[in-house]
């Protein structure tokens, strides 16, 4: 569901709408072609999505949409917001001098991701490596100096953070 909704829709023959709505029916379509899920119902769309912790998906009447992390060209609008005064982002051992020389970019999503939870943090970070380096956002800071953040459910985005507002904790 989130590969179709969030990075290739159009290998699952969607078409995303403004703002990365599809008709729950065309995703359910798509879903079913698979052997493992071809007796898929709405209903277990729901429970998925009611179920988790961090809430990625929405259902609006008959459309759904990832609510974060594309790297489509989706547009999605999202309303600032003054962060935390921390936030953390996890990440490896192998990205660490670039981001301490660049800053926090989004690679190939629209928006860098960033936790108000360590523990979170750590196991987005654990997803690609097993050495990873949690690093601490001065997030409000990076706010009153003109960064500007939403907050999408359980995760804070913003477009780029610039390296003086990251400290790395070993």
């Amino acid at each position: 569901m989130s590969h179709a909704l969030r990075h290739e829709p159009e290998l699952y023959g969607l078409k995303l709408l403004n703002e990365g709505w599809v008709d729950t029916s065309d995703l359910l379509m798509a879903i079913r072609r698979e052997p493992a899920f071809e007796n898929i119902t709405l209903n277990d769309l729901e429970n998925v999505i009611h179920s988790s912790k961090k809430k990625r998906h929405e259902i609006k009447g008959d459309k759904i949409r990832a609510l974060y992390g594309h790297s489509t060209s989706v547009k999605l609008e999202y309303k600032a917001s003054k962060p935390p005064e921390t936030l953390y982002h996890g990440t490896t051992e192998d990205s660490i001098d670039k981001i301490m020389q660049e800053g926090l970019k989004p690679m190939n999503r629209q928006y860098v991701h960033l936790s108000a939870v360590k523990k979170e943090a750590i196991q987005v970070a654990k997803r690609r490596s097993k050495n990873i380096i949690l690093l601490e956002v001065q997030a409000r800071k990076a706010y009153s100096k003109g960064t500007e953040f939403y907050y999408s459910d359980s995760v804070w985005l913003c477009k780029y953070l610039h390296f003086d507002y990251i400290n790395p904790l070993i």
